[in-house]
């Protein structure tokens, strides 16, 4: 199967409507395609506030905001899931991610949350996603992305590789990568850090 690991920054509208990505990314880790969306939502351009957030500038959504002609979210992620047949399965190191992708373009693919896997295999040794890269010392290879989402899909790309090749080595753990119990509260929360503006936005 061709492993396709995502990443979206998202925002929620002011009339309290389903989020909706802002900036869309994606790898296919086989090939090394890259995919990118740049999408105004329908509460308009982020603010300065979530800009600097994600780490990005109100120039790139220039094109977006202007209504350039192009295919939507739905169009271009269908056309780029089919270069990657057979049997494409998606990875976020999030749940929420591969929810709001599915809400968004009507997809249902099997899917595998990092952090589940992650943690089925080594435990909780970490609080996030950085620690884990520094812990394990994980190299990260280079992206076309912008802001945050570079190092986030680029970081998560380096988790992915480490559980496979884990699996790779011992084959008795394989059923298990992936499998996770129900999040308490607690980590309910904390499947939302990616998507979540910061304090005061």
């Amino acid at each position: 199967d061709q492993l396709v690991l995502v990443y979206g920054e998202s925002a929620r509208p002011s009339d309290g409507k389903a989020r909706e990505f802002v900036y869309f990314t994606a790898i296919a880790l086989q090939s090394g395609a890259e995919f990118e969306a740049l999408r105004v939502p329908s509460s308009g351009p982020p603010d300065a506030c979530h800009l600097e957030h994600m780490g990005l500038i109100a120039e790139d959504f220039a094109a977006a905001a202007s209504g350039a002609p192009g295919p939507d979210l739905r169009t271009a992620w269908a056309e780029f899931l089919a270069r990657h047949t057979p049997s494409p399965v998606l990875a976020a190191w999030n749940q929420r991610t591969i929810e709001l992708l599915r809400a968004q373009t009507g997809q249902a693919l099997p899917s595998v949350v990092l952090k589940g896997a992650y943690r089925s295999v080594f435990g909780i040794d970490a609080h996030n996603l950085e620690e884990i890269v520094t812990r394990r010392s994980l190299a990260i290879a280079p992206n076309r992305f912008k802001g945050r989402a570079a190092q986030r899909i680029a970081s998560a790309a380096a988790v992915a590789q480490l559980l496979h090749a884990r699996a790779s080595s011992e084959n008795s753990r394989t059923s298990n990568v992936g499998q996770t119990e129900p999040p308490n509260e607690a980590e309910h929360e904390q499947l939302h850090e990616e998507h979540l503006q910061p304090a005061g936005c």
